[in-house]
């Protein structure tokens, strides 16, 4: 009887430790996102991008956005491309060329390289993965080479650029991961 009320008492007190801790996401704008397009990605550090300046290919290249969010051009130095989008990029970058260098700049832009995402704890594979617009939690883990069997299959933590701390989402097909995400998949306990 001893042993009953011991294990009982035990088994108590892992499922209370189990039952708390974070609170888990399960709505938000990452569970309603709609897929990005180069319309809507806003540039950050480490996308390259493709630069094309109609008639002007010495200038004309690749392009790695800085830390700060800008790229060195030639004529016009450094311009702040950090959050915007590949159209609103061509549109400064056309302005600054306009004063005073070239007359009416035709500029395009296109995404060569988005930046990564991170993928860590119990995955197969863990390491730097390129991001594709549109991608799911779920993907993500299967470019890792999917989870390892203490992989915890129903939440993973995502991390945002910059920030300190991770939050503890709901692992659901709808689950989006942005650019520069840092994706971690917990143990899971039993």
């Amino acid at each position: 009887m001893k042993l009953a009320k011991a294990w009982g008492l035990s088994l108590a007190l892992v499922l209370g430790a189990c039952a708390g801790g974070p609170p888990v996401m399960t709505t938000g704008d990452r569970y309603n996102a709609v897929p990005e397009t180069t319309d809507t990605y806003r540039l950050g550090s480490e996308d390259k991008i493709r630069i094309a300046i109609y008639n002007e290919p010495q200038l004309s290249g690749d392009y790695i956005v800085g830390s700060d969010g800008t790229i060195a051009l030639p004529l016009i130095g450094d311009i702040n491309i950090g959050g915007k989008s590949t159209s609103d990029a061509a549109i400064e970058i056309q302005n600054a060329l306009s004063r005073g260098f070239l007359h009416n700049p035709r500029v395009a832009i296109t995404m060569e390289i988005y930046r990564p995402i991170y993928i860590i704890g119990e995955v197969k594979l863990p390491g730097t993965y390129p991001y594709s617009p549109g991608i799911s939690a779920w993907d993500a883990i299967a470019k890792g080479g999917g989870l390892t069997p203490r992989g915890k299959r129903g939440q993973i933590w995502i991390r945002k650029p910059g920030e300190q701390a991770e939050t503890l989402y709901a692992l659901k097909p709808s689950l989006r991961v942005y650019p520069g995400d840092t994706i971690r998949v917990p143990e899971r306990f039993f």
